[in-house]
């Protein structure tokens, strides 16, 4: 979207989505027939991971963050 950046008529506003799933923004923005059309393909570089992982107490993402922590801060600190 870096290239679109500069003739985008919302300016950078999609930025604030950069890196995860911008839907909400995307259909907020639109008009309907654009909404329900999605993006123009040629902008595409490829899917999001499922982001309800990331919000999941029992998600990979939680997990993992969970036992990093662990090895780095003694239990007593926590």
């Amino acid at each position: 979207m870096t290239d679109f950046l500069d003739i985008h008529p919302g300016g950078d506003l999609f930025i604030d989505g950069a890196g995860g799933d911008c839907t909400p923004m995307w259909e907020s923005y639109h008009p309907v027939k654009m909404a329900k059309q999605g993006p123009n393909e040629k902008y595409w570089i490829g899917m999001v991971r499922d982001y309800w992982d990331f919000y999941a107490w029992d998600g990979e993402f939680y997990n993992t963050v969970k036992e990093r922590v662990e090895k780095v801060v003694p239990k007593e600190n926590r």
